[in-house]
């Protein structure tokens, strides 16, 4: 039985690092001195903007500036839906309050498709543009089925909904003998 030479590379986000086992071939460990691709470093700007400014920080103060953004992001999010959450009862119309959580659940699923491309392009931009349109164009994809799936359950159970209310005002005039002979008919 004949041994083959076994070349291992391992891409990790624009760096390279490959080796046979011996150290040939590449270095074996690091990272090399390629250059990350443009559409990589466009796509994961927030990430390479990131690693050079946590670079320069001790890792404690690292650590509090990540986690003061995250909670003023969430602070951010929580303060605008307290806000328009209140929208139906300060001007006493539900229906407003509907149409608006309608509206901001639109604005959500446009948003989702979009950070669904942007992420699948920062994935596949590794491998260069084509990668990045490939990435984008799964992403995008994959968060267009995920909404498609949840209106496809909402209009089924809406139709469930519909079937028992239906039933359940045929069972009532059934019972109030609602017909043109009690004269009930308006």
């Amino acid at each position: 039985m004949a041994l083959h030479k076994l070349q291992i590379t391992v891409i990790d986000g624009g760096r390279v690092a490959s080796g046979d086992g011996e150290g040939i071939g590449g270095v074996v460990g690091g990272t090399s001195k390629k250059k990350k691709p443009l559409t990589y470093r466009l796509l994961n700007l927030d990430e390479e903007i990131k690693n050079k400014t946590i670079k320069k920080m001790p890792p404690v103060a690292a650590m509090g500036i990540m986690e003061g953004i995250g909670i003023a992001k969430q602070v951010g999010r929580q303060w605008l839906n307290f806000h328009l959450s209140d929208i139906g009862r300060r001007h006493g119309d539900s229906n407003y309050q509907a149409i608006v959580g309608r509206r901001m659940e639109i604005a959500g699923d446009i948003m989702s498709v979009g950070k669904g491309a942007l992420s699948g392009a920062a994935a596949g931009a590794m491998l260069g543009p084509k990668g990045a349109i490939i990435g984008a164009v799964v992403g995008a994809a994959g968060a267009g089925i995920s909404i498609a799936f949840r209106q496809a359950d909402r209009q089924r159970s809406y139709a469930h909904q519909m079937f028992e209310y239906n039933n359940s005002q045929a069972y009532g005039l059934a019972r109030a003998n609602f017909s043109i002979w009690t004269g009930r008919l308006r």
